[in-house]
């Protein structure tokens, strides 16, 4: 998801923040810390009310992870690949690089979150009347409320929150259709959008500040998400009907793993392709790219050889003829791979790249790229 970066990544899957983070995380501490804790708690000293804003804050934060990983973990069951999740605090929004193949798959995948904010919210319940202090029983029963508000907020049917995608698995069970249900519950997910964000100007001239920032961000993040998952849903579409030998680029150079940089360097001008299959005897030993070469001083190059730079072929991801190109979409995706060989045999008969995808989808899919 654009406008965001990332944290790392646990257990394969990429965590990102969504700019908007740090404002909403900015208005939650605050709001807790100046109202929430203040109206419910009056004896507190100030210390107490932003040291257990800042605390809950974190701790809705750490929630809202295990809500998304909840989705990913179930997924994984049915092979769908998340490749990332992006968190806004209030929710995220997991980006799956393969959609779920059975209307089943996805209505699991989804009601998946919502059960394990209940789940949460449970425990800190349990917590807030427990002994354990009125600070930490204060904070706990704010989890329990937020917790619980998180779970009803994502059973909103707007795609892509858990909401719509049991929307879309309902559409898509009863149509068998899975683009003409995307369709209708993105449809369905623009207009809950636009009518928060008048509910949001609405606060706004009434003079409620908070309320009407805050839905206004949330609308416009679910506009956004929207617009992605229908474009992801488009290019899965197009790119699942293509194959890797029909459209492949067949017309490159392979060079031998002996040579040596400079001259390799050289080919890089000549062919003008930015790597090469390293074939020895008509087998394919790995790949060299432009990237591989930058990362060798200069001055070694008329002594090193392909070979010692090479990314061998044990390491990479090869495609078939047979394959679509939708299959190396998701290779170069999931790798964050440039190009991939495509191979019979031991022997490369073509190449995939980026590139090649992004024309293919100019061409087939006017709203993809």
């Amino acid at each position: 998801m654009h406008n965001s970066f990332s944290l790392g990544k646990i257990r394969n899957i990429e965590v990102k923040l969504h700019y908007s983070w740090f404002l909403i995380l900015f208005l939650v501490v605050w709001s807790l810390a100046e109202f929430y804790f203040p109206a419910n708690y009056p004896d507190w000293t100030k210390f107490f009310y932003w040291a257990a804003a800042s605390i809950a804050a974190i701790l809705l934060f750490i929630s809202v992870l295990f809500h998304e990983f909840s989705h990913s973990l179930v997924g994984r069951k049915s092979n769908i690949i998340v490749k990332s999740i992006t968190l806004f605090v209030f929710g995220g929004v997991a980006e799956m690089v393969t959609e779920p193949k059975k209307p089943a798959d996805e209505f699991k995948m989804a009601v998946a979150g919502p059960l394990a904010s209940l789940f949460l919210a449970g425990c800190f319940f349990v917590v807030s009347i427990m002994d354990i202090g009125t600070t930490a029983g204060a904070i706990a029963h704010y989890l329990f409320l937020i917790n619980s508000i998180l779970a009803m907020f994502n059973l909103v049917p707007a795609f892509p929150l858990d909401g719509g995608r049991i929307f879309r698995s309902a559409l898509w069970a009863s149509s068998g259709d899975i683009d003409k249900a995307t369709k209708k519950a993105v449809a369905v997910s623009r207009f809950l959008a636009f009518a928060l964000m008048i509910w949001g100007l609405k606060f706004l001239l009434e003079n409620n500040f908070l309320g009407g920032l805050w839905i206004i961000i949330i609308s416009m993040f679910l506009l956004q998400a929207a617009t992605s998952s229908l474009r992801q849903q488009r290019m899965e579409h197009v790119l699942s009907r293509v194959e890797v030998g029909s459209v492949m680029e067949k017309n490159f150079r392979s060079v031998s793993p002996k040579i040596l940089l400079k001259d390799l360097a050289k080919d890089f001008i000549d062919y003008k392709q930015g790597g090469f299959p390293v074939e020895e005897n008509d087998k394919l030993l790995g790949i060299v790219t432009i990237e591989d070469l930058r990362n060798v001083p200069r001055k070694e190059w008329a002594t090193t050889r392909v070979e010692k730079i090479m990314t061998p072929r044990g390491k990479l991801e090869t495609l078939r003829p047979t394959d679509t190109i939708y299959d190396g979409f998701l290779k170069l995706t999931n790798n964050d791979f440039g190009r991939l060989p495509v191979v019979e045999g031991n022997r490369v008969v073509g190449l995939v790249t980026r590139n090649l995808i992004i024309l293919l989808l100019a061409v087939k899919c006017d709203k993809c790229v």
